[in-house]
């Protein structure tokens, strides 16, 4: 953002290199929040998808690494306009689109299984302070 507030006619193919490569490391991190998800065996009770159960969830990762890497390709390779701007810019965008609710999926995938998660470890802990508290309760009834 620094380079494009700068100046925009030197740094904006700096700026969309950065952006694409970044996307590609985004990929990656979208693999491990994946098998974090999926790493469990099948008698956890973290939320799986069928996503999970398939195997798909893998081709989903798969699609967005190919994706950044494509749209690399497709923004640096189609040559230059006549005005000498890259010519695969706008199509780029598409793939950075694509790739973004990919990504955006994943993320939110990861977010609502681990919400899951949590509500289920707050109602165990509750259950054991409840559960502390009503045999406090008996025991202190006998007392008096």
């Amino acid at each position: 953002m620094l380079l494009v507030w700068s100046n925009l006619e030197i740094f904006e193919m700096w700026a969309h290199e950065i952006e694409y490569s970044n996307e590609l490391s985004m990929s990656f991190v979208d693999l491990v929040l994946l098998w974090s998800l999926t790493k469990h065996g099948k008698d956890n009770t973290k939320l799986k998808f069928r996503l999970a159960d398939t195997g798909s969830g893998i081709y989903l990762v798969a699609g967005a690494i190919v994706i950044a890497i494509v749209q690399l390709l497709i923004y640096n390779g189609m040559g230059y306009t006549s005005t000498g701007d890259l010519a695969g810019e706008h199509l780029a965008h598409y793939c950075e689109f694509a790739f973004e609710v990919i990504s955006a999926l994943i993320a939110f995938w990861f977010s609502v299984d681990n919400k899951f998660v949590a509500d289920k470890e707050i109602f165990e802990i509750m259950s054991v302070v409840l559960g502390n508290l009503k045999c406090l309760a008996i025991s202190s009834s006998f007392l008096f």
